[in-house]
C-alpha cells in the first residue's frame, strides 16, 4: 500500500541523500530507506527515491516480518545485525510482493542494503553490471554515517 504522508520526515532524507550521491557522480539509480514503525496502524514503511522521480512510500500494515519473502532475505540478514550486503537485484525482480517492491522495476544489476540502527535499512540500487566501486562505497558509508547518527538521535 503506498501512502502519501510522510509523518517521519524520511522523503527529505532519502530524496537529500540521493540528490548528494548523484551529484558526486555515483550512479544511484533507487534508494529505499526501510523502518520498523511503532503507529498502530503502520508496522513497517519503505521511502524510495529514483532520480527524476517523486518520493514512494509504501506502508505494510502487518509488518515486514510477515510479507512475502522478508524471512531470509538480504534486508532480513541486514536488519538483524547481519552488517552491509551487496547482492545482484536479479535475485528478487521475479518476485512478488514483500520487501522487494519498491526495488522493482528499475532495472537493477546491484544492491547495497546497509544498517542505519535498529530496525532501519537502507538500500542503494544501480544499474551498473558491475556495481559500486570502491570510491563510491566509501562516499555511500560516509553519507550513510551522517543519516545514521540523525537517526539515533
Amino acid at each position: 500500500m503506498k501512502r502519501p504522508a510522510d509523518w517521519l520526515g524520511d522523503a527529505d532524507s532519502v530524496a537529500g541523500l540521493g540528490r548528494r550521491l548523484t551529484g558526486a557522480g555515483v550512479q544511484a539509480d533507487r534508494l529505499a530507506l526501510y523502518r520498523r514503525t511503532l503507529h498502530p496502524g503502520v508496522l513497517s514503511r519503505a521511502t524510495a527515491w529514483a532520480p527524476g522521480r517523486p518520493v514512494e512510500i509504501f506502508d505494510r500494515d502487518h509488518g515486514l516480518d510477515l510479507s512475502l519473502g522478508f524471512m531470509g532475505s538480504p534486508l532480513d540478514r541486514v536488519m538483524d545485525g547481519g552488517g552491509a550486503l551487496t547482492f545482484e537485484a536479479e535475485t528478487f525482480e521475479e518476485g512478488e510482493g514483500g520487501w522487494s517492491a519498491p526495488l522493482r522495476g528499475f532495472d537493477l544489476k546491484r544492491v547495497l542494503v546497509t544498517p542505519l540502527c535498529g530496525g532501519v535499512a537502507l538500500a542503494v540500487g544501480t544499474r551498473r553490471r558491475e556495481g559500486f566501486g570502491n570510491a563510491d562505497l566509501a562516499l555511500i558509508g560516509k553519507l550513510v554515517q551522517g543519516l545514521a547518527k540523525r537517526e539515533n538521535r
